[in-house]
């Protein structure tokens, strides 16, 4: 992706922001603090910043009633989720996007953020 496109993406995010989300944007020091705090924000980011993200996996997330998702990690953060029927689509999904489609649990995929 051009610069261009790339900071034409990112006024957008910005302008989309609340004051205060701005103001815990600002304290951010690398990338990956911004994506983590654009996850716990529920701040939609576009696939093509999300692509620039490097790292990922598809996760299989089994909740307490027995319950699975698909989700898409990047940088251990959750960008995209798809019900349990939804296999193919997510592995696509991954796939279109350079991400691993090894299946790692919720753990192993937050853990990648450690690193």
């Amino acid at each position: 992706m051009d610069n261009e496109k790339l900071n034409e993406l990112l006024v957008n995010v910005w302008d989309s922001l609340t004051d205060e989300q701005k103001e815990k944007a600002k304290e951010c020091k690398t990338a990956d603090e911004l994506l983590k705090l654009a996850g716990e924000e529920g701040i939609e980011l576009p696939d093509e910043l999300l692509d620039a993200a490097a790292g990922g996996a598809l996760v299989k997330i089994i909740d307490e009633y027995g319950y699975v998702t698909w989700n898409v990690y990047r940088n251990g953060i959750r960008s995209k989720i798809f019900e349990w029927d939804q296999f193919e689509q997510a592995k696509k999904f991954a796939e279109t996007n350079h991400i691993s489609t090894e299946i790692k649990t919720q753990q192993e995929a937050e853990a990648e953020k450690q690193c």
